[in-house]
């Protein structure tokens, strides 16, 4: 099987099916070597994978667009309206999953469509028929593309928020200023446990323009208020309520901590959705400032 790490194994599986628009479901087997070398009666495990995908390529001013849409094992269908859909922008066969790609993208259970920015197109899909290998794709007009932009020098649209304090405050008041954005929550334990450096960051580069903006994300207020006063984080906090829409469907932020980096214009700097030394972070932060 392509694309299995060193040393380890797979088979596919193909069950037939008697309902449904597919003839087979596949299942992919693959073992670790590292759990394989483990002693024969050390129990295993059969993982479900969260997702399994349809992939095809649509024909769109002259290149073929490859794109992939999620296939319910419970039902197998093929859906574009909830669940993780993907198409290749940049054309390199694969479907990025780093959110400055915006190439891999989830799907909200409501009327709006993932649309999808393909050059100067707005692209999202009309119908999917799988038995006649058939995608159809519609155009959008820029006023219906929701996501902000986040390549390296894109400009990051304007949005309120309110602080902890419940006063209201506005991105573009901190222009002028290097902004990191911090997307976390209470409730994250990775986001927890980088608080301190991010402290350390906002004491050593705040004289010299840098200002944190806090995007929580899912916590109750007095929650929220209550990790930031017994962890002291002196920066500014946005509420999880004012900024729920922001951070779920412009920004699309769906791992935690994400970071943002924006210049002194509100430009992105830098998007950081993975986890980031102190010594990366306070690289990143110099370098800006």
């Amino acid at each position: 099987w392509p694309g299995l790490e060193e040393g380890w194994g797979a088979a596919l599986l193909r069950f037939p099916m008697s309902t449904g628009r597919f003839p087979f479901y596949p299942v992919l087997l693959s073992w670790n070597p590292a759990v394989s070398a483990q002693p024969q009666d050390q129990p295993r495990s059969l993982v479900r994978a969260a997702n399994a995908y349809v992939e095809g390529t649509v024909p769109v001013e002259g290149r073929e667009v490859k794109v992939r849409y999620p296939l319910s094992a419970e039902a197998p269908d093929v859906s574009f309206q909830e669940g993780q859909v993907g198409m290749d922008l940049d054309g390199d066969g694969t479907f990025s999953r780093r959110l400055a790609a915006g190439e891999t993208r989830v799907a909200y259970e409501d009327p709006e469509p993932v649309v999808f920015r393909l050059g100067d197109l707005y692209l999202s899909t009309r119908s999917i028929d799988p038995a006649a290998g058939r995608i159809v794709l519609r155009t959008h007009a820029p006023s219906e593309y929701r996501r902000f932009e986040l390549h390296p020098g894109s400009q990051v649209p304007d949005f309120e928020y309110t602080d902890l304090q419940g006063r209201s405050g506005r991105l573009s008041e901190l222009r002028g200023k290097v902004v990191l954005l911090d997307f976390w929550g209470v409730w994250c334990h990775s986001c927890v446990e980088e608080m301190p450096v991010l402290r350390k960051a906002y004491e050593t580069y705040r004289g010299q323009g840098l200002e944190i903006l806090g995007m929580d994300w899912d916590d109750k207020l007095d929650e929220q208020r209550r990790f930031v006063a017994e962890k002291s984080l002196p920066w500014l906090h946005a509420t999880g309520a004012s900024v729920q829409d922001v951070v779920g469907k412009r920004f699309e932020v769906r791992r935690f901590p994400t970071k943002i980096l924006l210049d002194r214009e509100g430009r992105v700097l830098a998007v950081v959705d993975e986890d980031q030394t102190e010594e990366g972070l306070m690289k990143m932060l110099e370098a800006a400032l």
